[in-house]
């Protein structure tokens, strides 16, 4: 437990080495709303100097224990945001708990990640899962995101912004909770937040997500089928590189509203990979782009109970 001196002396500390990033405006991380329970860390907070700590987490192992359950899944899901939207449910939770032994862990990151940061995570951490779960969505399209380029082209000073927010994070836990009220005003605000589980790397949000825009399925275009060869030969690179034997990569499409799973449905066909993929009525997103708190957890469910075939044969 931090002391009042220590406390008192990290965040004098801290008031001088973050004047960069705008100490006590709008922008600075110490306006983020510190809800996480035990067991978490901030993965995100909607301010500029703090946006995606997660990214950084990982790359850098800033979180204890964390790449260690990496390391430890059997249980391996690899995707964007929306695959960690679709998948930080109850049900997934609950999955866990039935099947102990898979240690299933999400390892997505927003930003809309795709394969060239998934690659770069797995070279770094080198997990040995036995079964593994690619959401497709766009992700075989080898791109990084700008936040990615930044930690691989310069992990020194990148490494050294994240453990600034790491900084943050254990100041904000524990200012925010009325043990120094003098400093609640400057430091604890309720910026949209989001945490993460180190346990199996799901999101937490403080409230559910509640949307209303549709999922609805689009049409197949003429520009699709150029797109889908593209991934085709990415994926087979991606595949070929993954530490786990073909027949136990299940591939995926997590719905939202201008889905085209009959791609996922095509890719799966040509690279001869198991695939789970199924329509389901009456589901929403937030903002177009990731499944609501209900949808996911009616929509990951199902997914997993269609999963749970695959434990006995992969793991």
């Amino acid at each position: 437990m931090m002391s009042h001196r220590v406390f008192i002396i990290s965040l004098l500390t801290m008031m001088l080495l973050t004047v960069p990033f705008k100490f006590l405006t709008d922008k600075s991380a110490a306006r983020c709303h510190d809800f996480g329970p035990d067991g978490t860390y901030m993965a995100y907070c909607n301010v500029t100097t703090h946006g995606h700590y997660d990214h950084a987490a990982h790359l850098f192992d800033l979180e204890e224990g964390m790449n260690d359950r990496v390391r430890e899944a059997r249980l391996l899901f690899l995707g964007s945001s929306r695959l960690q939207f679709g998948f930080s449910t109850q049900a997934f939770h609950d999955f866990a708990l039935r099947h102990p032994t898979a240690r299933p862990y999400l390892l997505g990151f927003g930003h809309n990640e795709k394969d060239e940061f998934a690659q770069a995570i797995l070279d770094r951490i080198k997990p040995r899962p036995s079964l593994i779960v690619i959401n497709t969505d766009n992700f075989f399209a080898r791109k990084l995101s700008k936040h990615a380029v930044r930690l691989l082209e310069d992990p020194w000073r990148e490494n050294g912004y994240a453990r600034v927010k790491k900084v943050w994070h254990t100041l904000l836990r524990v200012a925010c909770h009325g043990r120094f009220p003098l400093f609640e005003p400057l430091l604890c605000g309720v910026k949209p937040t989001v945490f993460r589980s180190l346990e199996d790397g799901r999101w937490i949000f403080p409230e559910p997500q509640v949307g209303e825009i549709p999922v609805v399925e689009l049409p197949e275009e003429p520009e699709d089928e150029a797109v889908l060869q593209s991934h085709i030969a990415t994926a087979r690179a991606f595949v070929e590189k993954l530490p786990v034997k073909r027949g136990c990569i299940v591939l995926t499409y997590v719905p939202h509203a201008h889905s085209k799973t009959f791609l996922a449905e095509r890719l799966a066909e040509a690279l001869e990979m198991d695939r789970i993929v199924f329509p389901m009525d009456d589901l929403n997103t937030l903002d177009g782009s990731h499944l609501d708190t209900a949808s996911s957890e009616r929509w990951s469910r199902e997914f997993l109970q269609r999963l749970e075939p695959r434990l006995t044969a992969c793991l």
